[in-house]
């Protein structure tokens, strides 16, 4: 398989394009399609050179005809077929294994394993797929109806899912992960296309088409001048698109290749380190939501457990001195300053992942993100907020905890 350019002027069917001008995207037609694939432009060699490239996806609404969407719904379904087929293949021959092992066969004789990576799968699936993929009642194969690309992803999907339960049961992947299902009717429409003749329309200025292999032109919902202007540019490569049918309408994402300008970069990127500092490395800082922090670099840092940590000793002082005591009792004097001390209870105390963590992100790198900014934040006090205010109106000496001495406010100087 070789990634290959579409040149500007459109060279493929008449019949799927119209003659029309397809952006540069990895071609492999289907068979039939005549496709030239001329080599690559210089336009994003030389970006990369002095720049660098990251993945963005590109999401679009799809406004095709009934008949474009019924076509569209028959790739999804080629799709979720091909991925029951392969999950039943090799639940099968899991199942078969397993029953042979209770009879305690040895494993040299035991049936051959069945491969399930996506090569494999897709070998197994183009020697048996005019035997599978026949209609019942007419006996007519249907699988040239779809593109290739409508298969394939159905048995990538099925080979990372088994692949990631296999992880799981190895302890190379964490968290308990049970073995896949089987998709139904009612699963999402997804399908994928990395090869083909996909892409933007572009003829004459046309902002408003998307070429599907074996779909042809669909016209999208709004404008794809965006990503236009940087295929057109020669900045931006289309890797694959991804069909999917979301929210009562049907959507393409496409996984784009860019090149970032220079400017654009860090200075540790660029060759530059005099915005650098001491440390010598630049990394960008965003706060986490199920860690403190997250580091371009991919770094990690944990949520501190302060609270877990003393939230049995602070159950235990909390419940001693819940029940109403009186000032001066060797109980109040011994659990209330207890509770007060613990280092759970003090919101303003030495937090190690502030400045005591030896990876704190500030003492290893430059950040240059949104960083992690942290400020203590004090409840506004109101005017005229007397803590024994509400007991002199009700006529209530200042105690402890409301236990006090009542005096009458008609006889009492206020």
């Amino acid at each position: 398989m070789r990634a290959a350019w579409f040149t500007p002027e459109c060279r493929s069917c008449g019949d799927r394009c119209g003659g029309s001008v397809v952006t540069p995207t990895a071609v492999l037609a289907d068979p039939g399609d005549h496709v030239t694939a001329p080599a690559p432009g210089a336009a994003l060699d030389q970006a990369a050179d002095s720049s660098r490239t990251v993945i963005r996806a590109y999401v679009f609404v799809l406004e095709p005809t009934p008949e474009q969407a019924s076509v569209l719904r028959s790739h999804c379904g080629a799709q979720r077929f091909a991925y029951n087929w392969a999950l039943s293949q090799v639940k099968a021959n899991l199942d078969q294994r397993t029953a042979e092992r209770s009879y305690e066969i040895p494993d040299a004789e035991l049936t051959p394993p069945v491969s399930w990576s996506a090569y494999g799968l897709r070998k197994h699936w183009n020697t048996v797929k005019d035997d599978v993929a026949v209609n019942t009642d007419t006996g007519q194969v249907w699988w040239p109806e779809n593109s290739k690309e409508a298969y394939s992803s159905g048995l990538a999907n099925c080979a990372a899912a088994l692949s990631n339960w296999s992880d799981a049961r190895s302890g190379k992947r964490r968290g308990p992960m049970g073995f896949p299902r089987f998709k139904g009717k009612r699963a999402v429409l997804s399908c994928r296309f990395t090869t083909g003749s996909f892409g933007l329309v572009t003829d004459s200025g046309d902002r408003r088409h998307i070429q599907l292999p074996r779909i042809g032109v669909v016209r999208s919902a709004e404008s794809t001048r965006k990503l236009a202007r940087k295929t057109i540019a020669g900045t931006a490569r289309i890797r694959s698109a991804t069909l999917s049918f979301r929210r009562g309408r049907w959507q393409v994402s496409f996984s784009v290749e860019i090149a970032l300008p220079a400017r654009a970069l860090s200075p540790a990127t660029t060759g530059t380190s005099a915005a650098v500092g001491d440390c010598g490395v630049v990394v960008g800082v965003d706060v986490g939501v199920k860690h403190l922090a997250v580091l371009s670099n991919g770094e990690m840092i944990e949520n501190p457990t302060h609270a877990r940590k003393h939230a049995k000793q602070l159950r235990s002082l909390g419940r001693r001195a819940s029940p109403p005591c009186r000032p001066g009792s060797s109980h109040r004097s011994t659990t209330l300053p207890a509770l007060a001390a613990h280092p759970g209870t003090d919101p303003g105390g030495a937090h190690p992942h502030r400045e005591q963590s030896p990876r704190s992100p500030a003492q290893t790198h430059h950040p240059t993100g949104a960083g992690l900014r942290y400020r203590r934040r004090r409840r506004p006090q109101r005017r005229g907020n007397d803590p024994f205010r509400w007991r002199l109106q009700a006529g209530v000496e200042p105690g402890s905890a409301g236990c006090g001495v009542r005096r009458d406010p008609a006889t009492t100087d206020l």
